[in-house]
């Protein structure tokens, strides 16, 4: 599998998308591009693979789904930038 891409079930219509994206120190990135559109979102999360281990706010990072086109990363860590791996599971159009 490639860092970033999708795939689609065709006997289910289950669309699977993941990707790796960079957010800001204590911030929320502007939306994002899905590689593909759904026609539905059912989950996306995401988790931050640096930690900083002097952050006292809950290092906190992932991803959400904005739109059935779009998602958002999230980073609470308020001393660095963070990578997120991120992954989202939904209906595909035309199912």
């Amino acid at each position: 599998m490639a860092a970033n891409g999708w795939r689609l079930d065709k006997a289910t219509g289950l669309l699977e998308q993941w990707g790796t994206g960079v957010c800001p120190a204590d911030t929320t990135t502007a939306p994002i591009n899905f590689p593909t559109a759904f026609a539905e979102v059912y989950n996306c999360f995401g988790n931050k693979i640096n930690t900083n281990s002097v952050d006292g706010d809950g290092n906190a990072a992932g991803a959400f789904a904005t739109s059935a086109t779009q998602y958002q990363l999230f980073n609470d860590t308020n001393l660095m930038a963070v990578t997120v791996h991120w992954r989202a599971l939904g209906r595909a159009p035309g199912y």
